[in-house]
């Protein structure tokens, strides 16, 4: 194994952005994914990042989704976005074993893009909370805020 990508599993944590194509979206480009659960260090799930505020706003006042579910992240130092990006928190996060990681790692197909704030995080944990789209068993596996 690569002492390389040992460093960058060690590393994975809630709020980290990462950069990298998944199947379990409807694209096959590259897109941000922030981690917002961890379950035993064997599994991640994230949430998938736009920047078409517009159609998920649209998308989303078409079904009555409540407003709390488009968190809005901004670009700072924290991070490597250089626009407006969004989470629609009305889609269910994608799950990914460790393992997933380190091949992608392996393959150099992921990449670290910063930390979203705690105040950013804590939106989104709020809004798939908010949102009727995922389920209850889902929401009470989510972190606590404080």
């Amino acid at each position: 194994m690569s002492a390389k990508c040992d460093a960058f599993i060690d590393a994975i944590a809630l709020k980290k952005i990462y950069n990298f194509s998944s199947s379990q979206i409807k694209s096959i480009d590259n897109h941000y994914f922030i981690v917002v659960n961890i379950f035993d260090n064997s599994s991640v799930h994230l949430v998938c990042c736009t920047s078409q505020y517009e159609k998920r706003k649209k998308f989303n006042e078409s079904r009555d989704l409540p407003g709390s579910t488009l968190v809005w992240i901004s670009p700072d130092s924290g991070n490597k976005l250089n626009k407006d990006t969004y989470i629609d928190c009305n889609t269910l996060p994608v799950k990914y074993s460790i393992e997933d990681f380190r091949t992608m790692c392996l393959a150099e197909l992921i990449s670290y893009e910063g930390i979203i704030s705690e105040y950013h995080y804590e939106q989104a944990i709020i809004g798939l909370r908010d949102s009727p789209m995922i389920t209850e068993s889902y929401k009470l596996t989510l972190p606590k805020i404080e």
